[in-house]
């Protein structure tokens, strides 16, 4: 992670020249910061295509299971990328991992309001709305 936020996003899977895309620094800085003051992480997945072996984007899951066994995850793909089904792809194989750890009972993402291709690709893996608030849709699985 920390030669990714440094500018090194060869020192994983080969890069897509707009990889990382920004909100995935912003989440990796968020990640070394709580990693620093000792938090326990949530797991990171680096996204690679497989045609070619291209680092694409990258999804996590914030933190630990919760107290209820939720787990929150977030995505990032490269904008040449999106629009492909690589993005549901990704989040359907991660929610499915997710809820096969001990302790995992649901998975969440939050989505602004406007991302309509975010909250689509949600729905197509099965998650459901359970909410909406403060600019977001609140999905959930199962």
């Amino acid at each position: 992670m920390e030669a990714i936020v440094d500018g090194d996003a060869a020192a994983a899977a080969p890069p897509s020249p707009e990889y990382p895309p920004a909100g995935s620094l912003v989440g990796l800085r968020i990640r070394l910061e709580k990693a620093a003051r000792g938090s326990v992480l949530g797991r990171w997945f680096q996204i690679v295509r497989r045609a070619d072996g291209v680092a694409i984007g990258d999804l996590n899951f914030h933190d630990p299971p919760n107290e209820v066994g939720e787990v929150v995850t977030g995505m990032n793909l490269v904008p040449s990328s999106q629009g492909y089904g690589l993005g549901t792809e990704a989040l359907a194989l991660a929610c499915a991992w997710a809820l096969a750890q001990p302790g995992v009972r649901s998975v969440h993402g939050d989505i602004h309001e406007s991302n309509l291709a975010s909250r689509r690709m949600a729905e197509k893996v099965g998650m459901r709305l359970v909410g909406v608030g403060g600019g977001e849709f609140h999905y959930r699985i199962p």
